[in-house]
This record gives C-alpha cells, structure tokens and sequence, in this order.
C-alpha cells in the first residue's frame, strides 16, 4: 500500500505533464514568421501547419479602407509544416497613381489568422501621364520643291493724272455782213 500513494502522485504528474504539452503545443502551433509588402506582392512564412490549417488567405486594406481577400498561393501547396503564402496585390496600389499610400495585411486560415501589419509604401503604380505637347506636323508636299518666295518691294510714290483732254470746240465761220 506505500507504493499507491506515489503511483498516485506520479500519474498526477504525468498528467499534468501531457497537458502542460498538449496546451504549450496549441499554443505555438500556426505561427506567422515573417511577412514582407512590396507595391506588387504580400508574403508570409509559416511554421507548424497541418494539412487541416489551408487555405491560407491574405486580406489587405488600401489607405485605410475595408479589408479585401487576394487570391493567395502557398509554396508548397498545402505544405505541412513551413511554407510560405504569397498574393498579387499590384491591383489594389495601382490606386497611388505614383504616390505613396498605406496598406494593412494579415494572413488567415482556418480557426485562425496572424496579426495585422501595416506599411507604409513611397511609390506604387504608374503616374497619371500627360499628353506631350501637340505641334503641327511640316507641311509636305509632292513634286518638285516649289521656288522661293520673290521679294517685291512696293514704295509709295507719287502718282500724276494727266487733266483731261479739253473737248474740241467746232466753231462756225462768221460771216460779216
């Protein structure tokens, strides 16, 4: 009977052991490594997954407004274990128009998600662009080259009129008498 006593203290100890296991398991389990946001993509590394814990789906909020899901892909798909997940996001800032503007990410999967990262970028997307200036095209011509323009110079000079012929006068013989 002295050895029940301890087999009891040891089964209490082995118990308390699997759970403290069990739960510190759980607790690191679906880990988010590291993530990176550039104007183009969104990638996350990820440790201790299962088969159980896909798809991984990353959510991204541009300037502050609502978060929208982005079609992800995961290397290796489905991975157990470490893989990464990565999503096109150069749809969502081609909005910055050039400038600079913030986006927030988190990845998530089933039963759970990773933290919320927020970034700000200088640059995305291309800058509106102005037309260059229009300038009319020379003009072309077919045939020969046509000849230089002649100078004509004009000086003002005075003009003299002529008076008008005098109208011839007949007159009649006189006669006397």
């Amino acid at each position: 009977m002295a050895n029940r006593p301890v087999a009891k203290v040891a089964v209490i100890v082995f118990v308390a052991f699997a759970l403290t296991l069990a739960f510190a398991g759980t607790a690191v389990a679906h880990t988010q490594n590291a993530d990176s946001v550039s104007c183009s993509t969104v990638t996350g590394s990820f440790a201790q997954f299962s088969a159980a814990d896909h798809p991984i789906v990353w959510n991204v909020a541009v300037n502050g407004g609502a978060f929208q899901t982005v079609t992800t892909k995961e290397t290796p798909a489905g991975f157990v274990g470490a893989g990464t997940a990565s999503a096109d996001i150069s749809a969502l800032t081609k909005v910055f128009d050039g400038r600079g503007g913030t986006l927030s990410v988190y990845a998530q999967w089933p039963g759970g998600q990773s933290a919320t990262s927020t970034v700000h970028l200088d640059a995305c997307g291309t800058p509106p662009t102005t037309p260059p200036p229009t300038t009319p095209p020379p003009p072309t011509t077919s045939g020969p080259s046509p000849r230089p323009p002649i100078a004509v110079v004009v000086s003002p000079a005075p003009v003299a009129f002529a008076p008008a012929p005098a109208a011839p006068v007949a007159a009649a013989p006189r006669t006397t008498g």
